[in-house]
């Protein structure tokens, strides 16, 4: 098929053995046109670990940032050196099944721009038990259409969950996407690169297409993503959409707001205010808790979380304020 695989990396070194090899034995590397990773600006091992596997792989190139410059960067370096007619968009920490390239090879006619579906083992750690059934909640909706391709629109865009974990697109069409605004314009930049392609022709959801992903799974890097998701999720939610999620942050930073003044003005109440809210988070663990164990193995992860991203939100706010006054804006005048 004549489709390059594009896989962006930072740091990830001890993950690319086992993403080759998944690539072998789901027949990737055969069917594939070639196969390129964009090192970006590693620290650890990945560049002398891709350079020594490239040697001998010949489907393989990998290129090779000097400075970490984010996704977008990576991802146009890789789109731009591509062979391929179309490009699929991989991520580093995954897992792909047997049956991966045939799924792509025997739908990529039909549907031209394909979101894979991601699975997550539930029983190999409370972590992945945990971003599994949250978001299993949180976007029930999505989850009601799953069994059947969606195709997104311009109109149903932000119904749905999407990311280029796992991303096939025409590589001209990614192109003229990404032309639409600079890459120090954006922190999400999934996001208004999808909704920049939506635009141009739909992107179909499928779930024939599936890989296995795993979140980080000890709870100080898994809050640091909770973190770094602050920024992205304002960005595009608060700045750029009025949707539900909108309405959503807003409430709840004026309830931090207004909770703030009242442990000022008149710190009694206030500290019940904290307390009646502590709580209604931790009882709310039972909404995707199946079970007590559930519930108990849950309940610590799901108060770190939204006591960590609540605090990203807020921050990412500011960021955004800041940017914006700066005139860092990004182009979304075709968003809908």
């Amino acid at each position: 098929m004549d489709v390059t695989v594009i896989v962006p990396t930072y740091n990830m070194g001890s993950y690319i053995g086992t993403l080759w090899q998944s690539f072998v034995d789901c027949g990737l590397v055969d069917r594939a046109k070639e196969i390129l990773v964009v090192n970006d600006g590693s620290t650890d091992e990945t560049q002398a670990i891709l350079d020594a596997l490239a040697e001998r792989e010949p489907k393989l190139r990998a290129l090779h940032l000097e400075r970490n410059s984010g996704r977008f960067r990576a991802r146009l370096l890789g789109a731009q050196a591509a062979k391929g007619e179309s490009i699929l968009f991989l991520d580093t920490r995954i897992t792909l099944p047997r049956d991966f390239a045939e799924a792509v090879e025997r739908l990529a006619p039909t549907f031209r721009s394909i979101v894979g579906t991601v699975d997550i083992d539930t029983a190999r750690s409370a972590f992945c038990l945990y971003w599994d059934r949250s978001h299993r909640f949180i976007f029930r909706n999505h989850y009601k259409h799953a069994d059947r391709p969606i195709e997104l629109r311009p109109d149903n865009f932000d119904e749905f969950l999407k990311g280029t974990g796992v991303f096939l697109v025409p590589r001209e069409v990614f192109l003229r996407a990404a032309t639409a605004f600079k890459p120090e314009d954006v922190l999400n930049d999934d996001m208004f690169l999808m909704r920049e392609i939506v635009n141009e022709q739909p992107i179909t959801v499928h779930p024939e297409v599936r890989i296995g992903w795993v979140p980080r799974e000890t709870l100080r890097p898994f809050l640091g993503r909770m973190w770094e998701r602050g920024p992205q999720f304002t960005e595009y939610h608060v700045f750029e959409r009025r949707g539900v999620f909108f309405y959503a942050t807003v409430i709840g930073v004026a309830t931090i707001a207004g909770t703030t003044v009242l442990l000022i003005a008149a710190p009694p109440v206030g500290a019940t205010v904290v307390v009646a809210g502590v709580t209604a988070v931790a009882a709310s663990t039972a909404l995707f808790s199946k079970s007590p164990s559930d519930f108990v193995r849950l309940l610590p992860i799901h108060l770190a979380t939204v006591g960590t991203f609540s605090a990203a939100v807020v921050y990412g706010i500011g960021v955004n304020l800041a940017r914006k006054l700066q005139g860092r804006r990004p182009i979304a005048a075709n968003a809908t």
